[in-house]
């Protein structure tokens, strides 16, 4: 199968290399670099950017931010993802009465060190976790697990990207990638740098 985008692409998005490693997150290692530097496997990632793509389109799937450098590039999914930006606030997914009460089939955490309310909550009410992870996170409570550079904005920005088109080609919305706008055109109106 011919991956999302090329391997010269994965490697200037910067998705696939990341600082430190996790025992954890051996598996997903492609390469160790120079320092402390690794390479992802950039097959295991396309793979899992398909699968989830698969599971959003038949499922209600929150995705959950707390880190501002992405919020520009996550308002633009809005369009195509329920995306919550900010604060989780406590009782979101455990309190019924809560005017923010929400109650997805699963939750998408871009970190899981700063969306760790959302991942407690989720656990306990057995909401499945997503999540993506550089090499040196701690995936411990995560139920599927999305080895990327999580810290970078050109490699989010790219990753939310690839999802959008792979979610409109599922859909049928589109019948080639070619029909999707580039990243560029796709975030023309994002002010921030990538």
């Amino acid at each position: 199968m011919e991956l999302l985008i090329s391997p010269s692409e994965y490697k200037k998005s910067k998705m696939i290399i990341c600082k430190g490693l996790n025992d954890l997150m051996k598996r997903f290692v492609h390469k160790r670099l120079v320092g402390n530097y690794y390479l992802i496997n950039m097959f295991e990632l396309d793979k899992r950017i398909r699968m989830l793509a698969k599971y959003i389109v038949k499922h209600n799937v929150l995705i959950v931010n707390r880190n501002k450098l992405f919020f520009p590039y996550l308002e633009r999914a809005k369009e195509y993802l329920n995306v919550l930006l900010g604060r989780f606030l406590p009782g979101s997914f455990t309190n019924p009465n809560s005017p923010n009460f929400l109650e997805p089939d699963a939750v998408l955490v871009f970190n899981v060190k700063l969306d760790k309310q959302a991942i407690r909550e989720a656990l306990k009410v057995n909401i499945p976790i997503f999540g993506l992870c550089s090499l040196n996170d701690d995936p411990t409570y995560l139920d599927f697990i999305l080895p990327i550079n999580n810290k970078n904005r050109k490699s989010i920005s790219t990753f939310i990207w690839l999802l959008i088109r792979e979610i409109k080609l599922i859909k049928g919305e589109i019948k080639s990638y070619k029909e999707f706008p580039s990243i560029q055109e796709f975030y023309k109106k994002v002010t921030t740098k990538t």
